[in-house]
């Protein structure tokens, strides 16, 4: 019988069987938690989920997870932060469409000092970055691999999935590199 300890011994372990006994308990529970508090379409609320899950995993083995809560607390948790950052980035975006349109675009010329704090910018940032996002990076743009290949090794459901998660860690690493835009 899988508890909460046992889950989290085999994380600590490195084994996967803790994990996917996490993942199979909770997706649906949260999967449909997710649509009725914050009207989520299935994909959204599975995607909330999926990082809610790498987070959780990623904490258990950092030794920073604490028992304070059950985990299907600390799980929902997470993925409730997860999908409220997500809506208030939406909120961001749909309001700045809804500025008058024909505003010139203002993009700053970089000399050679400029460039140099910016690279500065992003290299901080990219220590900055949590996971999964610093694996996906990582991965990715060091490493060389594919979208396939991250998708296997961080457990998510598909290449696509991956891309989508990569294409918000980069907006990520953009915001502490360069604060709010």
């Amino acid at each position: 019988m899988w508890n909460d300890k046992r889950i989290v011994d085999s994380i600590r372990a490195g084994e996967d069987e803790g994990i996917i006994v996490l993942y199979k308990h909770y997706r649906k529970e949260f999967v449909r938690w997710a649509d009725k508090t914050f009207s989520l379409d299935h994909e959204l609320a599975a995607d909330a989920f999926q990082e809610a899950i790498l987070a959780v995993r990623y904490n258990i083995a950092m030794g920073k997870y604490r028992s304070e809560s059950s985990l299907k607390t600390y799980l929902f948790t997470i993925g409730k932060h997860h999908i409220m950052r997500r809506q208030r980035k939406e909120q961001r975006e749909v309001r700045q469409s809804s500025l008058p349109s024909g505003l010139p675009e203002i993009r700053p010329m970089y000399g050679s000092e400029e460039s140099n704090e910016r690279q500065m910018q992003i290299r901080n940032a990219l220590h900055e970055i949590t996971e999964p996002c610093k694996s996906i990076i990582k991965m990715f743009y060091y490493q060389g691999f594919s979208m396939d290949v991250i998708a296997e090794r961080l457990n998510y459901k598909s290449a696509q999935v991956v891309k989508s998660q990569k294409v918000r860690c980069m907006d990520k690493l953009k915001q502490l590199a360069l604060g709010p835009t």
